[in-house]
């Protein structure tokens, strides 16, 4: 098991703390053990695979918690960070917020606790579950009038996440 550095140092300085009492034959060592509130096995991560759906304002950000694999996330979770990779493995300058830019690819998210050098690796999929807002207006048209989008005109698409929308017309003539 690797001690942190800073650790180390202290351990040493408390190791040679020896101190001699009055009578030639006592003497006594001090030892100072620092032990995390949790044993190191339970703050061993394991990523799982997670699916962001991006909120109204485009930009959310993944939390270690999102990433953790197994049962509840237990206190060191605190302890993570999360950093967030393109596909070319390069860091997004957002990390660990993703944003529209994203959405249909699939990011590599780390999760890592930088006390231990821990870690795991976890795709992040990045999608738009929300609806775009369409507004049709009310248009009244004669019989044999022509009906096509250029005469009747386009609906109004609004939606936040993905700005190009595209729109299709099909006509179904019943007889």
């Amino acid at each position: 098991m690797q001690i942190p550095l800073l650790l180390r140092t202290l351990v040493r300085k408390a190791v040679v703390q020896w101190t001699w009492l009055d009578h030639p034959y006592c003497w006594f060592l001090l030892l100072l053990f620092c032990m995390p509130s949790q044993t190191k096995a339970q703050c061993i991560p394991q990523c799982i695979d997670y699916t962001l759906s991006l909120s109204q304002n485009c930009l959310d950000t993944i939390a270690p918690d999102d990433l953790w694999g197994v049962g509840t996330a237990p206190i060191c979770l605190d302890s993570f960070i999360v950093a967030v990779y393109d596909g070319s493995g390069l860091i997004l300058p957002t990390s660990p917020a993703v944003n529209e830019q994203w959405i249909g690819s699939s990011l590599e998210a780390h999760l890592i606790n930088p006390i231990s050098g821990d870690s795991c690796i976890s795709t992040v999929t990045v999608i738009d579950e929300i609806a775009p807002v369409i507004d049709c207006i009310d248009t009244s048209i004669d019989c044999f009038s022509p009906i096509t989008p250029d005469v009747t005109g386009y609906p109004i698409v609004l939606d936040e996440c993905s700005p190009n929308v595209s729109l299709s017309y099909v006509d179904n003539i019943l007889q």
